[in-house]
């Protein structure tokens, strides 16, 4: 839930995209999760993983998060 409200908040302020990033925290990490590391995605529908939209930190012991890529401020 706490993804989904931090989705919504960045996107009322006209932030639309993300940046995956793999916390390494826990015993067992989710490989698909590992490899979504670093890669831009769209935050109304979160990255195709395992068959199914998800949002960082959405999946149950999930400890991944986002960076909020703003509009202007992009790097290069």
């Amino acid at each position: 839930a706490t993804s989904v409200m931090q989705s919504a908040r960045q996107r009322s302020v006209g932030i639309t995209e993300g940046i995956w990033r793999h916390s390494r925290a826990g015993k067992t990490w989710r490989p698909s999760h590992v490899k979504a590391n670093g890669k831009r995605f769209d935050l109304r529908k979160g990255m195709f993983l395992d068959g199914k939209w998800v949002l960082p930190s959405e999946e149950i012991n999930c400890k991944c998060g986002w960076e909020a890529v703003i509009p202007g401020l992009e790097k290069r």
